[in-house]
Formats: structure tokens, C-alpha cells, sequence
């Protein structure tokens, strides 16, 4: 594979100051349009529901024709005695008047013990988490002035809480993504200005993946929270990997050659390639997502693509053109590579490539007997309705609803809501025996001749025999053709894990099979791009295998299924990196030297620099298991786990044993 760079040399000795220039106006641009990014940030429970879904029709109707301009906070005043329903009424009406309430508060309803009063304050619904905490403090303080104490629960408290939660994961991520990367690069080169020098870059990809995340979202793009948590994770990930290899091939030919400018221009053609291949997976797999039913699924792929595009354009231009501008003794000061001189961090790769050469087939069945026993794990995987909604600590709106459901005990503990248009009398009855109270009825409220039938779920959404009646209801809904929907937040919850389930069956062999043609266009070989893939797979399974041994320690038992669709897409996509590095010096070298002796090679020079990038990959998804959402630390775990594997495990001992033997065995059949 074969990149016209000898005629388009991003860093050659006048089209990088070009280049550089060309860098400064589009970070300047970033620098504007990447501050925006929150304004875009779409977090509306519906941007997490499946596509086309029944339930996803109901939440719409309900958007539509049912008051949807309003989002209710549940308010709870309890008291050691006798509850002051005077007080709280007072209290409520001033409430009403605050400019940060929708509307009237609903009059206050004792529990059953008297000892609690609870009322449900509308506020906006297209409110963002922070302005619903605000006024959740303007409430509360109104409150408090009356001498009394409240919690609050409901849709509203729970936006606030999920709001504040995301809003803790882009400082504190980047800030650690930071010191990750800055650690990495100083063990790997000890050299200050290689260690500036690719955070400066770094943080301009960064600048201009946000600024893309804008445009897309500004365009009509849902882009949820979840995007933009995951992009600078991926886009500090991807840009490292490409830096490092660069970095290392350059340092490479500067001891062959003394002239930076050739010396990085053969750099560029032996490095390009890997990284084409390289960030072309991470976007056909991110592409795959584009087939999912889940909407923020479906919206995390384009988002993400800006993120790698940005990450592969800064590293392949803005860097080399920055690097060459520095003359080399003062770039990798204080060991600036000499023509002739040996490569010191070369002696441990060069032992264990001889390692590898004396016993591929010992070591290669040996390496997957490891994995397949740690994919053993997988068997002790606890699935569940975890998703990107859960919070790993219990909230104050949590616990306030508990007390709810126990103060009374005649609400509805799955709340299932039926819109009708027209009729309701014969849904009511096809939903009696399936559903409890289905009889209480509300008008829309714009006049339509829609109406929603409010009943509960009796059974524990969980199970088959729940699905069962849902989908039995929703089946003689279609059978009668009555135009209705059955919805509501027990409903949803139960479409998202089924449509992720299928989602699961459809991305998964996708993104597998986007990487075999990869590596088959890489390779030019289909058993080898088969058997990469499929350890590629067995990668991913011991990752799942060794999370699933961590996660109990880190109190999250319980994963749902976003754990195994974003944790195989970035364990593939980010690992596959490090095969094709591996795979694409092999091929290389092979004319030159033979296959037993162009893969010690190949290990030997590219060891430090997939083992540095895979320490940072890893090290940056981890940063993940720190953050506040279940589902993201989970995933970071996952694929820092899988990272760790392919470039220490994979990378270093299956991958070569596996092409030395199939070298030997090729020779033996000539």
C-alpha cells in the first residue's frame, strides 16, 4: 500500500510552514466553535430510545399532544408529627410564581400516615440538567424560608442529577486524559519536547473533533452526552497511537539517515500505511453503528468519525510538518538518535522476538490457552437493564422515590401509559388481566382526540413473562386496528434492552468482519486476516472475562448490554491497532528479508511503540471507571482491560507465533 507522499510531503521543507498555517487558522476556528458543543448536547431521554419503536411513538405522541412543554418534579415534605398541609400550600403557591416553573403546582396529598405531603411542580422539558438544579435550589430555598424540608424525585430530579453527573466527566476526563498521555510520552522518549510537542497537537485534534461535533449537532445530529464523553477518550486514544508510531519510525530512519527532512519523509511512507489501515477500521466500524435501532447509538458514529478523522489529519500533517521544523539533537534531546548508533529500548524486544522465533507453536498455543481461560470469566457476566441513565451511586432523587413508593403505596410501581386516539373503552379492555388500573384516563391537552390510558405493569419488568404481556397487548392492539401505543418509562426501558440485544447480534459480526477485510487488503493473505480476526475476537472475550472479574470489586456488578456493543467496537477498533502496526512492518520487510526473519524484526522495532500506545489507550479508557456513570466506567474497564491484552498478549507473543508457524508451515508445503 502505497501513499503519494514523495510528492506531497506534509513536511517538506516548504509545504510545512503551509501546513503549520494552514493549522493555526482551523484551530483558531476550533477554539470558537468547540466551547459550543454544550449547546448542542442533546440529553433527552428520547435520544436513548430505539428508533421506530412502539414505545418511541408513544414518548413522541406524548411530546406532541400531552403537555410535553412541562417536566414534572415531584416534591416531598415530611415531619416527625402531623405534616402542615397550610404551610405547604403556601409555600406551593409561591412556587408557582417563580419564573424557573411551568405552571401551577398540584395541590398537596397527605400519605397515608399523615406524616408526608407530596406535590409535582412542573418545570420546562426541554430544561437542561444544570437549569433544573437551579430550580430545584429556588424551590428548596422557598421552602426553607417556611420552615420546611423537602426532597425531590420525578423526572426532572433525576435530569438534574444525570446532568450533573455528565457535566463532571469533561474536566476531570480531559484533565486526567492529560496527564496520562504526558506520563506515557515522558517514560517513553524522556525528552521535554516530545512531550509538549504531541500534546500540542493532541489538543488541537481534540479542539477541531469538538468543533466537528458542533457542526453536526448545529446540522440537526442528535449528539447525547455520551458522544461527547467518549470523544475525547477516543480522540486522545487514536492520536497517541498515530504520534508514537511516527515518532518512532522517524527516530528509526534519523539513525540511518542525517537529513530530518528525507529522514521523515521515509518515516511518513513506512507509517502512513499502518495508520490508514489503522483509522480506516476504526471508522467502517464506526459506520456499522449507523445500522443500529438505538438512536444515540446510531448518532455516536458520525461524532466519533470526526473524532478519529481529526486525530489521523493533525498527526499525519501538523505533527510531522512541527517536528521537522526542529532540528533533531534539540527534538529528542537529551538522546538524539545518530546515523549508525543502536537503539537502546530495542535490546528487550530484540530478546523476546528471538523468544518468540525458538518456539512459535509452543508459545502460540500456550497464548491461547491464557486467553480462552480468562474468557471463562464471561461466565460469571451479571446482564441487566444497566444503562446510560444509571448513576453509580444512588442519588438523592433514588432514594426520595423509594420513600415514595413506600409513604404510598397505591402509586403505580411500573407505570405503563397507553395512547389512544379515539375510543379507549376496547384497549381498556384488551389490557384488563394484562396490566393493573388500566382505566384511568386523561384528554390530550391541545384538544386532539388522543388519550392515555395509565395503568402498571404487575410483574417485574425484567422478565420474559412481563415482555410477554406487553408485547401480547400490543399485538391485539394491531390485531384490532385500534391506532394506539403502549409507552411510558417501564415500557421504554424494556424496548431499549431488547433493541440493544439485537443491535448486539447485528454491529458485532459487522465491525468483525470490517476488520478481516482490513487486514485481507493489508495482508493480501485470507487465512492470515482470518486468524488475526478471530484473535481479535478471542481478545475481545478475555477482556470481557477479565472485566467481568473487576467490576464486582467496583460495585457494578450488573452490565447491560451497551457494555458488550461499545466494549467489543472500541476493544476491536482501538486494539486492532496494534496488529496492524505489527502486521503491516511484517509485510514490509518479508521481500526483503523472508517471513522468519521479517517478524522478529517487525516485533523488535514497533515492541516500545505499541506498547506505549497501548499503555495510553488503556490508561485513558480507565479514566472512565472513575466517572460517576455506571455504563461508561464499565465500558472503560472493558476495553482497557482488551487494550492491555492485544498489546501485551496479542501484539507480543500470539500475533508473531501465529506468522512465524504459518511462515514454516508455508515453506514446508512449497
Amino acid at each position: 500500500m502505497r501513499l503519494p507522499i514523495r510528492s506531497l510531503n506534509p513536511a517538506g521543507r516548504r509545504l510545512r510552514w503551509a501546513v503549520t498555517a494552514l493549522w493555526v487558522l482551523l484551530a483558531a476556528g476550533a477554539s470558537v466553535l468547540a466551547p459550543k458543543l454544550g449547546d448542542v448536547t442533546d440529553n433527552d431521554p428520547t435520544t436513548f430510545l430505539p428508533a421506530g419503536s412502539d414505545s418511541t411513538a408513544a414518548a413522541e405522541i406524548a411530546a406532541d399532544h400531552f403537555a410535553a412543554d412541562t417536566l414534572p418534579l415531584m416534591v416531598l415534605h415530611r415531619s416527625d408529627g402531623t405534616a402542615d398541609s397550610a404551610a405547604m400550600a403556601k409555600a406551593l403557591n409561591e412556587i408557582g410564581d417563580l419564573p424557573s416553573v411551568a405552571g401551577e403546582p398540584t395541590a398537596p396529598v397527605p400519605s397515608e400516615d399523615g406524616t408526608a405531603l407530596l406535590s409535582t411542580v412542573p418545570l420546562p422539558a426541554d430544561n437542561l440538567g444544570s437549569e433544573n438544579e437551579r430550580a430545584i435550589e429556588q424551590i428548596d430555598s422557598v421552602l426553607s424560608s417556611r420552615g420546611l424540608d423537602a426532597d425531590y424525585t420525578g423526572p426532572a430530579a433525576s435530569s438534574a442529577d444525570l446532568g450533573n453527573a455528565f457535566q463532571q466527566l469533561d474536566g476531570p476526563l480531559l484533565a486526567l486524559s492529560v496527564l496520562v498521555v504526558s506520563l506515557v510520552l515522558a517514560l517513553s522518549y524522556r525528552s521535554p519536547l516530545l512531550l509538549v510537542l504531541p500534546l500540542a497537537c493532541i489538543g488541537i485534534a481534540s479542539q477541531v473533533a469538538s468543533a466537528t461535533a458542533y457542526l453536526l449537532g448545529a446540522a440537526g445530529l442528535t449528539v447525547g452526552a455520551d458522544s461527547t464523553g467518549m470523544l475525547t477518550v477516543v480522540v486522545f486514544g487514536a492520536a497517541t497511537n498515530y504520534a508514537l508510531l511516527i515518532t518512532s519510525r522517524y527516530r528509526e530512519e534519523l539513525r540511518a539517515e542525517d537529513d530530518r527532512f528525507a529522514a521523515m519523509r521515509r518515516a511518513l511512507r513506512g507509517s502512513l500505511p499502518s495508520i490508514a489501515a489503522s483509522s480506516g477500521t476504526v471508522v467502517v466500524a464506526l459506520a456499522v453503528l449507523g445500522l443500529a435501532t438505538m438512536s444515540n447509538v446510531q448518532a455516536l458514529g458520525p461524532v466519533l468519525i470526526g473524532g478519529v478523522l481529526a486525530a489521523v489529519a493533525t498527526m499525519a500533517t501538523l505533527f510531522p510538518a512541527l517536528a521537522v521544523s526542529i532540528p533533531q539533537r534539540v527534538l529528542f534531546w537529551p538522546s538524539a538518535p545518530a546515523p549508525g548508533a543502536a537503539d537502546r529500548n530495542h535490546r528487550l524486544w530484540a530478546a523476546l522476538s528471538r523468544f518468540v522465533g525458538k518456539a512459535p507453536k509452543t508459545i502460540a498455543l500456550a497464548t491461547t490457552a491464557l486467553l480462552a481461560a480468562l474468557s471463562l470469566g464471561w461466565l460469571t457476566v451479571q446482564l441487566g437493564p444497566n444503562e446510560f441513565g444509571e448513576l453509580r451511586e444512588p442519588t438523592a432523587s433514588e432514594r426520595t422515590a423509594a420513600a415514595v413508593d413506600d409513604l404510598y403505596p397505591g402509586r403505580p410501581r411500573n407505570p405503563v401509559d397507553i395512547y389512544v386516539r379515539g375510543d379507549s373503552s376496547e384497549v381498556r379492555d384488551l389490557a384488563d388481566g394484562r396490566l393493573d388500573r388500566a382505566g384511568e384516563e386523561e384528554p390530550s391537552a391541545d384538544g386532539s382526540d388522543w388519550t392515555v390510558l395509565r395503568a402498571d405493569l404487575p410483574l417485574d419488568p425484567a422478565t420474559a413473562e412481563a415482555r410477554d404481556a406487553v408485547d401480547g397487548l400490543r399485538s391485539d392492539i394491531a390485531a384490532s386496528g385500534i391506532d394506539a401505543h403502549v409507552g411510558g418509562a417501564t415500557v421504554a426501558q424494556m424496548d431499549t434492552d431488547a433493541a440493544s440485544l439485537r443491535d448486539l447480534t447485528v454491529v458485532l459480526p459487522l465491525v468483525l468482519l470490517a476488520v478481516a477485510l482490513v487486514l485481507l487488503v493489508l495482508l493480501r493473505s485470507l487465512s492470515e486476516a482470518l486468524l488475526l480476526t478471530l484473535c481479535t475476537t478471542l481478545s475481545f472475550a478475555a477482556a470481557v472475562g477479565s472485566a467481568a472479574l473487576l467490576l464486582p470489586a467496583l460495585g457494578m456488578p450488573v452490565v447491560g448490554a451497551s457494555f458488550f456493543l461499545y466494549g467489543f467496537l472500541f476493544t476491536v477498533a482501538m486494539g486492532v491497532d496494534y496488529t496492524v502496526f505489527l502486521a503491516n512492518r511484517v509485510k514490509e520487510e518479508t521481500p526483503r528479508l523472508g517471513t522468519a526473519r521479517a517478524v522478529p524484526l517487525a516485533l523488535t522495532t514497533t515492541g516500545g511503540v505499541i506498547t506505549s500506545a497501548g499503555l495510553v489507550v488503556a490508561a485513558t479508557f480507565g479514566v472512565l471507571a472513575a466517572m460517576p456513570v455506571t455504563a461508561l466506567a464499565q465500558i472503560g474497564v472493558v476495553v482497557a482491560c482488551g487494550v492491555v491484552l492485544d498489546a501485551l498478549v496479542v501484539r507480543t507473543f500470539l500475533v508473531p507465533s501465529l506468522l512465524l508457524w504459518l511462515g514454516t508451515r508455508a515453506r514446508r508445503h512449497a
